[in-house]
């Protein structure tokens, strides 16, 4: 959701410098939405592997209790991979005027999916399922990044996705320590407290780490709030 939300605003923005600034002004942006789309979606992430043994306990039956949270990580890792895949290096093809190509990248990670599913879920069933749409979801997203490098290189912001992962290993920890402090509480009452927690220690690191846009926010928020009361 989160990444389909960035998505929604960028794209217009992306094929627009690519027609009128050229394919590296297009690179540089996707870049800058690259930096931000993991920048939020990371510690989405992290909540929702800190709490997975709460979601579960909230939404499903007592059987699957126990073992079904182990899968977070793998399942987090594929939509991530698939964010990437889709709005960051299939948004260069899309520019490019060549969509075709992702039936390339797509096919990639169908067979790759297909494969590991005949090959995984027999002996680990539902963990062999959820590594088979990982692997797929990784083949789909190397054969959309050489495809879209020979087109548009997008250079890579590691700086970025370094401090988005110590953000989000504290917003994870952060959520973990106030569900389980929670104790025996309800699961929903343990969501809150996590979800709360974890949510605090994001927006707080994300002030210490992106100081100069968090600054630009407040005083557009403050803006808007005295706009409002007159």
């Amino acid at each position: 959701m989160v990444a389909n939300a960035i998505n929604m605003g960028a794209f217009p923005e992306v094929v627009n410098r690519f027609d009128v600034e050229g394919p590296a002004a297009a690179g540089r942006f996707l870049s800058e939405l690259m930096a931000l789309m993991v920048r939020l979606c990371l510690p989405v992430a992290a909540l929702l592997i800190a709490l997975s043994t709460n979601i579960t306990r909230l939404v499903l039956p007592p059987a699957y209790h126990g073992y079904i949270d182990e899968l977070f990580p793998i399942i987090a890792f594929s939509v991530l991979a698939a964010n990437l895949t889709s709005f960051v290096y299939g948004s260069v093809v899309h520019a490019h005027k060549r969509p075709w190509l992702l039936i390339i990248a797509n096919g990639a990670g169908s067979i790759g999916t297909i494969s590991l599913s005949l090959l995984l879920i027999p002996p680990m069933a539902e963990f062999g399922a959820a590594l088979a749409l990982a692997g797929g979801s990784l083949f789909s997203l190397v054969a959309c990044i050489i495809i879209s490098h020979r087109l548009t290189p997008v250079p890579v912001p590691w700086r970025d996705i370094g401090v988005s992962a110590i953000i989000s290993a504290c917003t994870g920890a952060a959520a973990f320590l106030a569900s389980a402090i929670a104790g025996d509480l309800a699961p929903f009452l343990k969501l809150a407290a996590g979800g709360m927690s974890g949510g605090l220690v994001f927006l707080a690191l994300n002030a210490l780490f992106n100081r100069e846009a968090t600054i630009r926010m407040a005083g557009k928020l403050r803006l808007r709030v005295k706009r409002d009361m007159l």
